[in-house]
């Protein structure tokens, strides 16, 4: 079997080996997430919640990880390995400290006065913020995306296929804001909204799952993801702030961001490497 960079099969191989089969599993273990997402939203009181929520995702985590040893695929095939360790990590904390410096205007509102929250606020946002994104990006990057293609045999087709799914798990809590009026980032609800954030989800997907596809590790596609909510939750999770708003200066920054990630992803890109 052919390695790439950094001693694992090729992408292209490790999506290949996967059947209807593993499909199939795949499409009950989203149904069974997005089931529970509903209930967690439209009845409120059942939630029980942030420790609830990392109990249940856990439990989640714990059964995807048994079936992957029962069908001998492994936590390798869904990017968590140490093969590649440090280059992961490294690039993982570059992009985080880009998102955190460059992103919704965290670094100019620090820069203008904001105050950082306790420590004890803040270790537990950190914490909370990490295993959701690891829980996250295990599921849709490392499992949901590469089994689809025991269906969708079309790479452009599978990964968009896994990009609206991404997308349609975030329609809960919106639908909810909709009907009650209590969306917490733009005031009154719109449809115009709803349909511009299931566009960014998807470019979203799309653009970490390239992330994933260069690097194969879990642990890069996890540090940025966390570190894009960390900066998008601004107010909640780091710092004091009176009122917060996403403007036009955040999606400015957000295209610095991407533009800038994808530039360092095409540089240390396998495929330029071999046409030097």
């Amino acid at each position: 079997m052919m390695e790439d960079v950094n001693g694992l099969s090729t992408y292209e191989e490790e999506v290949v080996q996967y059947v209807k089969k593993d499909t199939i599993h795949a499409l009950l273990f989203l149904a069974i997430i997005l089931l529970l997402n509903i209930i967690r939203n439209v009845f409120p009181s059942l939630h029980g919640g942030f420790h609830a929520t990392l109990i249940i995702h856990s439990i989640q985590l714990v059964a995807l990880f048994v079936l992957l040893m029962k069908k001998g695929q492994g936590l390798r095939s869904v990017g968590i390995h140490l093969a590649n360790w440090k280059k992961a990590l490294a690039v993982g904390l570059v992009f985080a400290a880009v998102n955190l410096i460059l992103f919704n205007g965290v670094l100019s509102g620090v820069l203008g006065g904001w105050q950082l929250r306790g420590i004890v606020a803040i270790i537990g946002t950190v914490a909370s913020l990490l295993f959701l994104a690891f829980y996250e990006d295990v599921f849709f990057f490392g499992y949901f995306q590469t089994r689809i293609y025991g269906l969708v045999k079309k790479d452009w087709l599978a990964v968009f296929v896994v990009a609206l799914l991404f997308a349609v798990m975030h329609w809960p809590s919106w639908l909810v804001a909709a009907i009650t009026g209590e969306h917490q980032w733009f005031g009154d609800y719109s449809w115009g909204m709803f349909a511009f954030h299931n566009i960014s989800w998807i470019m979203f997907h799309i653009f970490v799952n390239t992330i994933f596809r260069h690097l194969r590790s879990i642990i890069t596609v996890t540090l940025f993801h966390f570190s894009m909510n960390l900066a998008m939750g601004a107010r909640e999770g780091l710092w004091q702030l009176d009122s917060y708003e996403i403007g036009s200066t955040s999606f400015i920054s957000f295209g610095i961001v991407y533009g800038f990630i994808m530039f360092v992803i095409w540089w240390i890109s396998p495929q330029r490497k071999n046409k030097r």
